[in-house]
């Protein structure tokens, strides 16, 4: 029996040291993720050395964008004010030309 109680021993011994050594190669790939997790968090949110993160660059897009779209609102407000005002003017140089040419025309026809 202590030939088989020596082989179990062992047995264990290196499923005790291979578990070791691939809790060993986890721990590092551990390391790396966190890493890497942390370096996209940084770049997500930024850090305190004045790096912004691209949260921050969206939501200052998101306000630009706004501001840009209540600017174009204004704009075509106006375009339409000064459509019709020319329309309006348009109107008006008609309706003098078409009354001056029916006095003129008017004028014409009383000389005969």
């Amino acid at each position: 029996m202590g030939q088989e109680e020596t082989n179990e021993r062992e047995i264990r011994e290196e499923r005790y040291r291979v578990s070791q050594d691939d809790i060993s190669i986890i721990r590092k790939e551990l390391n790396k993720l966190t890493a890497a997790v942390g370096d996209m968090v940084g770049a997500l949110k930024g850090n305190d050395f004045g790096s912004e993160g691209l949260l921050n660059r969206v939501s200052k897009m998101e306000e630009m964008a706004e501001k840009l779209k209540d600017r174009l609102d204004e704009l075509s407000i106006t375009a339409k004010k000064r459509e019709n005002q020319l329309l309006l003017l348009f109107t008006l140089i008609g309706a003098l030309v078409g009354a001056c040419g029916k006095w003129f025309m008017d004028y014409i026809s009383s000389k005969k």
